[in-house]
Parts: structure tokens; sequence; C-alpha cells
């Protein structure tokens, strides 16, 4: 069953993160994450219904990872938008710069020059490296392609 749940996740965040379309304005990506919560709060209770056992909004489950995404993509003021993006790195450490570039690209109102910028300020170092232990989440199965944003 979590394999499913696994797979189901992945694909979706691999959907959103590989989409070339951002948003144009607060409202759209109001929308947007809402329509993602949604989605995500779907496929969970589907799971929980066909394996009878509750996944709550545990931070184990993948499907707490697009909850996550979405409210990125949804923070208003671009200065929470930093505390939001250290919460997403602390409860996802393995997240790397290129999905957190695709992430915070879907927002519309960064510049790819900013984007970088905060990327590597959020996630310091070389993506290739890993950054110490840590524990493995869904985004470690998401491969977004460093061509993305050459």
């Amino acid at each position: 069953m979590s394999e499913g749940k696994n797979l189901v996740a992945k694909k979706y965040l691999l959907a959103i993160m590989s989409r070339k379309v951002s948003f144009k304005n607060q409202e759209e990506r109001k929308k947007a994450a809402e329509k993602i919560v949604a989605e995500a709060g779907q496929v969970r209770r589907l799971f929980e219904r066909v394996g009878s056992v509750s996944q709550g909004k545990q931070s184990g489950c993948p499907f707490s990872a697009i909850e996550a995404v979405a409210e990125v993509i949804k923070v208003e003021d671009l200065d929470i938008l930093s505390l939001e993006l250290h919460s997403l790195i602390k409860h996802y450490p393995d997240l790397t710069k290129e999905q957190l570039m695709a992430i915070l690209s879907l927002r519309g109102d960064i510049g790819r020059f900013e984007l970088k910028q905060k990327a590597s300020e959020i996630i310091p170092g070389n993506t290739a490296l890993p950054r110490g232990p840590m524990p493995l989440s869904i985004f470690s199965q998401v491969q977004i392609p460093p061509s993305l944003f050459n």
C-alpha cells in the first residue's frame, strides 16, 4: 500500500514541478494551492479507505509533502516565504535546489536570478553532495532534470 501512495505522490510532485506554467498573481496562486491541497486530501482519503488506516497529516505521509508545496505556492508575503521555505527544508531535508527552484518558479513572482539566489540561500552547497545523514522523504524519489533551469 505504501508503494502505491509513494508512486502517486511522486508522480503528482513531478507533474507540479515539471510544469512550465507560472501563476500571474496572488489569486491564481491561492486557487492553485487550494486545488492542490484538495486533490492531495482526496487521494489520501482514498488510500485510507482502501487500506483502512488513517494517515492524518503526518510528515511521513507523502501527501503531506504535496500540501507543503501548496503552502509555498500560496504564501503572499515574500518575507514570510523565506520562513516557509526554511520550514519545508526542515521537514524535507532531502529536497534539492532544483526541486526548490521548480516549486518557486511556479509562483511567477520571482525572477530567474532571484530564484537561483533564494534556493542557494536556503540550500547552500552543491546539491550533488548529501547534506549529512537525513531521513529520506518522497522528494528523494522525484528527479527534476537539471536542464529545467539552465
